[in-house]
């Protein structure tokens, strides 16, 4: 009876032409005692130079060989991009896959007996049995490992691959690979100061967002691709509100902002604009005087007037006016870039104050609905002009911060802040038509709730949101009669709006805060904490003033080819504006945003519309 003599080998990962590129693409052969030695960090075993700290197989038996191939060259996109990840350089990106070499040089392997498992942070493993003839040994098979397959409950962590065959006689032999794996895609640093808006998603994956300058910069408009490169940069000034993204309509879309633009253009200080979605000459529209400003979230729809022979796209949102009773007021003003004379740009003047709080402006239908203080104010276009809508302006005089609709758009919901001794924070649903309102109030002199988004679906809304302060908690909320589900605890400074993604997740990234910044994915259903970044700078913190603007919201998008397609996979990119001027690209478990939820981020879509008829699904 013949006796089975087992082999097995741990892994060398060899990161073939890179790491050692001396070792070329076979073990290198030695000899104990015989020049040339290996290489400082490998030593010789069973004629075979191995890394030091590898393991080694059974006497009398070459060890059986895993290779980490190198990843594919990053995107040249230049200095300002970071693509390693800045703990763990090493790491492969989870949207990415990882191919892995097998091979020995031991005769009469069995190649249908080969398995290759991987391991992800849950424990399990997972087998793959693609495998493809390579030509680096005796015997040389390739697997190419789809790491997004695998689970990874952490920001980074690591794989392990392992590999088994057996040989002519039975013999069987097993070695194993430790992949370093990270969330971290990209961070950009334009060197164009603070970006205080939410970025936005338009066709393609293209990502936009604007700076607010610093004192050797002009503030900026960044136009990026979801690889990581700049597509193109424009200097527009101070970037106090959008990017909004209109429609993909005739080959092209429009980026639309508000900024303060005297440092670029002499004739204008606050000004409307809309860029051409391939950084084409911007046009301007409703130029304001110094002392005004624009703020307010910018929302899209569409207006024809009388004498239009179709409806126009149309940016909407508030301009805030000094007033001598020294309480600002509110504006409303429309841009119509495509308009050719005297309705370019329309607006409502203010008959009261009414200071918009920079925290909504959402359109359903011909409505309009912004934050203010007091309360919601409410708008309609029709009979050529824009007119107030009484029936929706809530009494309440808090100041109201973060808004959103709910799926039927028969409820405008927001939340906000008293400064009095008793309350200090308040979740508010407003019937649209003025009937009925009810109200949930967290705590009493509790911290303040800047922004929220609806989950759930049309009818069964469950609204989110957090508190900006150190220690605040997640929290779940049912829409229909305002009772609490659940909350997390601890979640840290919230001063935005969360993030619904698909597949049941919820995404926040705090402001700043003593413990240092954190992005955190989150369970929907329960809230449970899932992982946690460390290295991505908090977001700007929310002031409701003419110098500092609401806190930004992170934006998601699916993931995407190299060329800008959406993939099938349930992957995702979160992208997080840092404080610092930096935008983050952190790899998430979902394929966008949740397409079920009535409301699921700052604006609505991924575009940054802020209206309910823009299609949730990817751009």
């Amino acid at each position: 009876m013949k006796s089975l003599v087992k082999w097995s080998a741990l892994a060398v990962a060899v990161v073939v032409a890179c790491t050692v590129p001396e070792l070329g693409d076979e073990p290198r052969e030695c000899a104990d005692g015989v020049e040339p030695p290996c290489l400082d960090g490998y030593v010789c075993v069973n004629d075979y130079c191995v890394k030091a700290d590898a393991g080694t197989s059974d006497a009398g038996t070459p060890p059986l060989w895993l290779e980490l191939l190198p990843a594919p060259a990053s995107p040249k996109g230049g200095a300002e991009f970071r693509y390693t990840d800045p703990v763990e350089p090493e790491a492969r990106h989870l949207d990415r896959p990882a191919t892995v070499r097998i091979r020995s040089d031991l005769e009469g392997l069995d190649a249908g007996t080969l398995t290759v498992r991987v391991r992800g942070t849950d424990g399990r493993d997972e087998p793959y049995a693609q495998f493809h003839p390579c030509d680096a040994g005796l015997f040389c098979r390739e697997v190419e490992v789809p790491l997004w397959s695998r689970p990874l409950a952490a920001f980074r962590g690591t794989f392990v691959v392992t590999a088994s065959i057996l040989d002519a006689t039975g013999d069987a032999g097993t070695a194993s690979l430790d992949i370093p794996v990270t969330r971290w895609k990209w961070s950009f640093d334009g060197d164009a100061g603070v970006i205080q808006t939410s970025p936005a998603i338009g066709a393609g994956g293209t990502v936009y967002f604007g700076t607010s300058g610093t004192a050797n910069n002009i503030g900026k408009v960044f136009s990026l691709s979801p690889e990581g490169t700049v597509r193109w940069s424009r200097a527009v000034g101070q970037v106090t509100t959008g990017p909004a993204v209109g429609a993909f309509a005739n080959g092209g879309e429009r980026v639309y902002v508000g900024v303060d633009a005297i440092r670029v253009h002499g004739a204008y200080t606050k000004v409307l604009m809309a860029l051409p979605g391939d950084g084409g000459t911007p046009s301007y529209g409703c130029p304001r005087d110094v002392g005004d400003s624009y703020a307010t979230p910018l929302a899209l729809t569409t207006t024809q007037m009388s004498t239009d022979t179709t409806a126009l796209e149309t940016v909407v949102t508030q301009v805030e006016l000094p007033n001598a009773s020294g309480k600002n007021a509110a504006s409303l003003v429309s841009f119509r870039p495509d308009d050719p004379g005297a309705n370019r740009c329309l607006s409502l003047p203010s008959t009261a104050d009414s200071p918009p709080v920079f925290g909504g402006m959402v359109v359903h239908g011909t409505n309009v609905y912004a934050t203010g203080e007091p309360g919601i104010l409410g708008f309609r276009f029709a009979s050529n002009a824009w007119q107030s809508i009484s029936a929706t302006r809530s009494s309440r005089d808090w100041e109201m911060s973060g808004l959103a609709l709910s799926g039927n758009g028969a409820q405008v919901v927001s939340v906000g802040a008293s400064f009095d001794a008793g309350q200090s924070a308040l979740v508010s649903s407003l019937a649209t038509d003025g009937a009925t309102s009810t109200e949930f109030l967290p705590a009493r002199s509790g911290p303040p709730i800047r922004d929220l988004v609806l989950g759930g679906t049309a009818g069964s809304e469950i609204v989110y949101f957090g508190h900006d302060v150190a220690g605040g908690a997640l929290t779940a909320v049912r829409l229909a009669d305002m009772t609490k589900l659940t909350d997390a605890p601890d979640a840290s400074v919230i001063p935005n709006a969360p993030v619904l993604g698909a597949s049941g997740m919820l995404y926040t990234a705090s402001g700043p805060q003593a413990r240092g910044a954190e992005v955190v994915a989150w369970k929907a259903s329960s809230l449970e904490r899932l992982w946690k970044s460390d290295s991505v700078a908090p977001v700007a913190g929310w002031q409701s003033s003419r110098e500092v603007y609401s806190s930004p919201s992170p934006a998601l998008d699916c993931a995407r080819t190299d060329g800008g397609v959406a993939r099938a996979e349930q992957l995702g990119t979160l992208y997080v504006p840092g404080n610092n001027g930096v935008l983050y690209a952190v790899i998430v478990d979902s394929r966008g945003l949740d397409t079920d939820a009535p409301w699921p981020r700052f604006q609505h879509d991924a575009r940054n519309t802020g209206n309910t008829a823009t299609p949730l699904t990817c751009p």
